[in-house]
């Protein structure tokens, strides 16, 4: 999906991932599962990424 590492979380948005997530699952289904997460948990994913930045910058 491109998001493997915490710059590219801090730096979008849920609902630009939440796309991410369903444009990927429409290529790839998934019989029985709810893969998409609920934007609440985007955004915390999001929160805590820009909170611990600076811990976990990986260099690309």
């Amino acid at each position: 999906m491109g998001l493997d590492t915490w710059q590219k979380w801090a730096g979008s948005d849920a609902a630009a991932i939440i796309a991410r997530f369903d444009a990927y699952l429409q290529e790839r289904p998934q019989a029985g599962e709810r893969l998409i997460p609920f934007p609440k948990e985007v955004r915390n994913g999001i929160e805590w990424a820009r909170l611990h930045l600076e811990r976990f910058t990986v260099d690309l």
